[in-house]
């Protein structure tokens, strides 16, 4: 056996493959990054220009530069930013219900711990930048007990020329086949990971697009790029790599040996590789994508800089133009007799400075006459500043601009709330991502939250302060997966007010009508004003049929028999049977007993008096109920 073969053995064994496999793998994976690599060269190089465009410190001192990009994109970012998206997690099935109610908290408590913040920033800034965002949802922090997302470095992500999305449709088609970047790590931080091994055999080389990205990084912000250091805090770069790797496995029903289509992570170094680890997650990549102008043929869309690149170029190139020839008219050129003017230097200009001239004045210097600056240049940088602002919907008065034209009132609302139509609807879409990190942020919990790890203590808001609440797995893991609901701030208070005003107009009506539910009448005059579950549940006490329907409910479980009471509140017991299979007959029953009650009048009067006294009419003040709009995405 050659050497070179005890090597691949070892390599092999090094990271739990066979030399086969090994051997298979690293060609396999050395294909797929040429590949990448020859597709995404082109966009790399336009990208690293942009980030110039962006904000380059090393600019031509003599120039003026067009913040047109900067302005429009922190419009955006602001605008998209500041509207927080609100998810909420919903049981599917009956059972789950109180583990829905569990993930709410859950969720806003891990926001804090996973830096959700400064992710979802992250994520909208390179997806206004590149077109698409994505974020890694592989690791598991075991010390705070939740995901820990990762946001991607978009200049250099080697992506699947086929694919036009992580994950693809519902049925996975145009999902990726492959993609990776290059990273750059101490061998200290490798060994820490635990994950990664032949490490006695790494170089140093570097790659090429980490470094030429890094370098343009460098020179925008006006520094200059250095190689590494050596020492302990020498870097180290590979490439991580998602793919699909096919492997041998024992079938458990047949006993045999059949190839079966694995999702792996790979770190490789030069066809080296040190790491191999079989994804968890076989079903999906663990990769959150999010695009700010998506469309269905293609995997970048449009992005800010593909609107207002050539805008911004074009408005520098006028303006610099402009100034120049202001500059020129200031220090003019001019003609002059050398008969009559001996010396060039008499014509510097001097304070109380005497020229001697031979002969007569006239004719001894002429300027040249240089055209003033014309209409068209204010034409043409305003229409290119019309062109940006109708693109991108980042109008002046959502700068915080004043317009240059005057407008009236109703002019500035119509224009805002056409961008507010603009930036609402990048606000829904960014809801998919959301959906999409939330769904997978409760897979992690069923793939990592197991019922070896004891419980997580959450700090859940009270109504008079913080308490704590345990959760164990089986708190939280219900049978179906929740659904994830995921709306708009704004939008969901813009949909509250107008709720609110519409339900205030019939109120009047509503509770003079002795057939109304007050119960629920009051309720929803509660939530419409903004009060949430907490607050709604010490401010209304619970009536004591709702209390003794809910201890039915747990007989009726058990398979006991309940009888019904004619002094029951139907509507109340109805609604709370509901919650419970075993009670269909006895909802029946309660239906039968409204009917029995509606054809007695002398009976009927008597219950309505019984049930005034259990749930008082609440009088709702409308007069200092504010209706006005919420704010918009740009003024909030």
């Amino acid at each position: 056996m050659s050497e070179k073969t005890k090597t691949d053995e070892l390599r092999a064994k090094n990271v739990g493959l066979k030399t086969e496999q090994y051997k298979r793998l690293a060609e396999q994976v050395k294909s797929e990054i040429t590949n990448s690599q020859s597709f995404m060269s082109p966009a790399w190089e336009i990208r690293r220009k942009r980030i110039k465009l962006f904000n380059n410190q090393k600019k031509d001192v003599s120039a003026v530069s067009d913040p047109m990009l900067f302005t429009h994109f922190q419009t955006v970012l602001a605008a998209l930013y500041e509207d927080k998206l609100k998810t909420v997690f919903a049981p599917r099935k009956e059972v789950d219900t109180i583990k829905a109610e569990n993930l709410n908290p859950l969720y806003e408590y891990d926001y804090v711990d996973m830096d959700k913040a400064i992710v979802d920033y992250k994520s909208i800034w390179n997806s206004l930048f590149f077109g698409r965002s994505l974020t890694i949802m592989s690791q598991w922090d075991r010390i705070l007990l939740c995901p820990k997302p990762e946001v991607v470095n978009m200049l250099t992500w080697h992506r699947d020329p086929k694919a036009t999305s992580v994950n693809g449709d519902s049925e996975g088609r145009g999902s990726m086949r492959f993609g990776g970047r290059p990273i750059y790590m101490t061998i200290e931080e490798f060994r820490e990971s635990k994950v990664y091994f032949n490490l006695d055999e790494l170089g140093s080389s570097e790659n090429s697009e980490l470094k030429e990205a890094q370098a343009e990084i460098d020179s925008a912000q006006g520094v200059e790029s250095v190689g590494d250091v050596s020492g302990d805090n020498k870097t180290y770069t590979i490439m991580e790599w998602w793919t699909k790797f096919a492997m041998e496995e024992k079938n458990e029903k047949t006993g045999e040996m059949e190839k079966k289509v694995k999702r792996v992570l790979v770190g490789m170094q030069n066809g080296l590789i040190v790491r191999f680890t079989i994804l968890k997650d076989q079903d999906e990549w663990g990769i959150i994508d999010k695009a700010i102008y998506p469309d269905a043929i293609s995997w970048d869309g449009v992005n800010i800089p593909d609107i207002i690149e050539d805008k911004q170029r074009a408005n520098a190139r006028v303006l610099n133009a402009a100034l120049f020839n202001v500059e020129s008219n200031a220090h003019q050129m001019g003609l002059y007799d050398a008969t009559k003017i001996k010396k060039q230097s008499h014509l510097n200009y001097g304070h109380n400075k005497n020229i001697p001239i031979n002969g007569s004045v006239a004719g001894a210097y002429e300027p040249i006459q240089r055209p003033q600056i014309g209409q068209e240049v204010s034409y043409i940088m305003d229409t290119l500043k019309d062109l940006a602002q109708r693109a991108t919907g980042a109008t002046e008065i959502q700068q915080g601009a004043v317009a240059g034209t005057k407008r009236t009132a109703t002019e500035i609302a119509t224009v805002s709330e056409g961008a507010d139509t603009r930036f609402s609807l990048s606000a829904k879409i960014f809801g998919w991502s959301e959906r999409a990190f939330a769904r997978y942020w409760y897979k992690m919990y069923k793939m990592y939250f197991t019922d070896a790890i004891n419980e997580k203590v959450v700090r859940v808001n009270g109504l008079i302060g913080f308490f704590w609440k345990p959760l164990k797995r089986e708190d939280i893991i219900g049978e179906a997966d929740p659904e994830v609901k995921v709306e708009s701030k704004i939008v969901s208070e813009a949909r509250r007010l107008s709720g609110l005003q519409n339900f205030t107009n019939a109120y009047p009506i509503l509770a003079s009508d002795p057939t109304t539910n007050k119960e629920f009448l009051s309720r929803e005059w509660a939530r419409l004003n903004g009060y949430n579950t907490m607050q709604m549940k010490m401010l209304f006490k619970e009536s004591p049929d709702r209390i003794i329907a809910r201890e039915e409910n747990e007989k009726m479980a058990k398979g006991e028999d309940v009888d019904i009471s004619f002094t029951d509140d139907d509507y109340t017991h109805i609604d709370e049977h509901q919650r419970e299979r075993k009670a269909v007959e006895h909802v029946k029953a309660h239906f039968e007993q409204l009917v029995a009650k509606a054809k007695n009048p002398q009976i009927q009067g008597e219950v309505q008096e019984m049930e005034q006294q259990l749930n008082p009419q609440p009088v709702v003040d409308t007069t200092n109920i504010n209706f006005n709009a919420p704010k918009t995405l740009q003024t909030a």
